[in-house]
């Protein structure tokens, strides 16, 4: 069932324009922006703007270019009911001032640089026979899988649809990124296969988003083509939201994360892999979005996660066994905790009817296995949440 849109009215000048209700909430300067690493900088030349209708869009155009700035391209995203506006900036300007200055400009547009992502995974170990079962059996997961009660979605690098375990899964998929080898789709066929593979969720319609080539791992993808794939997903029709990728704070995602959630996306988020020290992550610091980490088989938490206050569940993240040529391997990030709570919140039939991440967050809350201190905590979150005795109940 789909969200009814949290949307109010408004007038600004003498065009009447739907104006979503929406508060950005970014992190203090010290403690993101200012410290980006170069793995997910901007380009430094071009700076991007949502705004809420293509009125005001060429409105703010005509501004912007009496000020300099060029248009590199305009976008309509249907999905997310936005205009997506990409500008060159003017010699003189560093994107900060851009930004600020397009604001400054039209006041319904929230701009920002283009930031890039990454992956939230490490290498994989080596090739195995026999899996490890520790993981279904941490979260109660049975052998022969849930039937999935809600349209799946993933945001990830390309899936691998000759593979075994998936060659009789219904998979969509749309790449925003151009013609992807089949050398370069390890990482999202891994975490198709923890969603939908043998024994994960039955009956199941996966989206997959491509957004990252794994051929260029330094080359991560924008802000601006995470909001495409957010449009993507939401015209789709898509209820439920697996994302491997973090970085910064961004302000047009932000934005855009809270339009998606006004459409009924919800939005499950690997906290990432930069370590315990590292500032929040994004997208899974977003209010909108539930942020799992990852612990191992003995429930200690992965070295590599981020912590923080914004920390939601753990799921199983070390050592996850997949399905490869002539056997399989293992797999280790907080890319790979994310999906095993999707799967547990698309099988739970309890859950079906609730599109807030808010909602759902409570609810999980209530039956998760407390790790760490008591209570909720910045490494654990509220702890292990595990599968509904309900699940097995098909569509």
């Amino acid at each position: 069932m789909r969200a009814i849109p949290r949307l109010t009215l408004c007038v600004a000048l003498t065009l009447v324009s739907a104006c979503e209700s929406f508060h950005l909430k970014p992190p203090p300067l010290s403690a993101d922006s200012s410290t980006v690493s170069a793995e997910v900088a901007e380009d430094g030349v071009s700076v991007i703007a949502l705004i809420n209708n293509v009125d005001l869009a060429l409105l703010l155009e005509r501004k912007a270019r009496r000020e300099g700035y060029r248009l590199l391209r305009r976008e309509r995203l249907p999905g997310l009911g936005v205009v997506l506006l990409t500008f060159a900036v003017p010699t003189g300007l560093d994107v900060t001032q851009a930004a600020a200055e397009l604001e400054r400009l039209e006041p319904h547009a929230t701009a920002d640089r283009d930031h890039r992502y990454r992956l939230s995974t490490q290498a994989t170990g080596p090739r195995m026979a026999q899996p490890q079962g520790f993981a279904h059996a941490m979260i109660r997961w049975p052998a022969q899988g849930c039937a999935s009660l809600r349209r799946l979605g993933m945001i990830d690098s390309a899936v691998d649809l000759a593979t075994p375990s998936l060659a009789s899964e219904r998979i969509v998929t749309e790449s925003f990124v151009g013609e992807v080898t089949a050398h370069a789709r390890s990482h999202g066929t891994a975490v198709a296969q923890t969603l939908v593979g043998d024994g994960r969720l039955r009956e199941a319609t996966l989206h997959a988003a491509v957004v990252f080539d794994e051929r260029r791992p330094n080359a991560g993808p924008s802000a601006s083509t995470l909001i495409r794939a957010l449009d993507w997903l939401a015209q789709s029709r898509v209820e439920l939201v697996n994302i491997s990728l973090a970085g910064p704070y961004n302000r047009a995602l932000d934005r855009a994360v809270q339009r998606a959630a006004d459409t009924g996306l919800l939005l499950v988020a690997a906290v990432g892999n930069e370590g315990p020290d590292s500032p929040p992550r994004y997208p899974a610091a977003f209010a909108d979005v539930i942020a799992v980490t990852a612990v191992d088989a003995a429930l200690r938490i992965y070295d590599g996660a981020v912590m923080g206050a914004h920390v939601d569940f753990s799921a199983p993240g070390v050592d996850i066994y997949v399905q490869a040529d002539g056997g399989g391997r293992y797999v280790t990030g907080t890319s790979f905790a994310s999906p095993f709570v999707v799967a547990i919140i698309a099988s739970d039939p309890r859950l079906q009817e609730t599109v807030s991440a808010k909602r759902v967050r409570q609810s999980l809350a209530g039956e998760a296995r407390d790790l760490g201190s008591p209570g909720r905590d910045e490494t654990f979150g509220f702890g292990l949440p595990t599968l509904s005795a309900q699940c097995l109940a098909s569509r």
